[in-house]
C-alpha cells in the first residue's frame, strides 16, 4: 500500500533537494566563469580551475584506458596531464564545464590513438620519431 504524501511534504522535499543541489550548481557556474577568465589569459583562473575538474578528468581517463585492453602502460594520471598540456595551447571558446570535459575527453582519445600508433611503429621496427 502506497503512503499518501501531501503537497506540503512534497514542497519540503523539493526545498531540501534544491538546497542540497544549489552549491553544486554554483560550482558549475564558477567553473564556467573560470573557463572564460582562463580564455582571457588569466593564469590564476587555470590554477583555481584544475583542482575543481581534476577528479572528473581522471574518471574520464580511467574509463578511456579501460577500453584500451590489457597491458596498456599509460596511466590515467599521465593521460590527464598530456591532455591538459594540449588544452593549454588550444584556442577554444569554452562554453561551460560540460564543453570543457568533452574537449578534454577528445584530447585524451587523440593521445591514446597516437600512443597506440607509436607502440605499433616501434613493434614493427620503424624509428620512433617516424610518422
Amino acid at each position: 500500500m502506497a503512503a499518501s504524501v501531501s503537497g506540503r511534504q512534497w514542497a519540503a522535499v523539493r526545498r531540501r533537494l534544491y538546497n542540497s543541489v544549489r552549491p553544486l550548481m554554483a560550482g558549475y557556474e564558477s567553473i564556467t566563469a573560470l573557463l572564460a577568465q582562463w580564455r582571457e589569459g588569466d593564469g590564476q583562473a587555470l590554477d583555481t580551475l584544475m583542482p575543481l575538474v581534476y577528479g572528473n578528468l581522471r574518471r574520464i581517463a580511467r574509463h578511456q584506458i579501460a577500453g584500451e585492453g590489457a597491458g596498456h602502460t599509460l596511466s590515467p594520471t599521465s593521460l590527464v596531464h598530456e591532455a591538459v598540456l594540449r588544452l593549454l595551447g588550444a584556442d577554444v571558446h569554452w562554453q561551460d564545464r560540460a564543453h570543457f570535459l568533452a574537449i578534454a575527453a577528445r584530447q585524451m582519445r587523440r593521445v591514446l590513438v597516437e600512443y597506440a600508433r607509436a607502440q605499433h611503429r616501434q613493434k614493427r621496427g620503424a624509428p620512433i620519431g617516424s610518422a
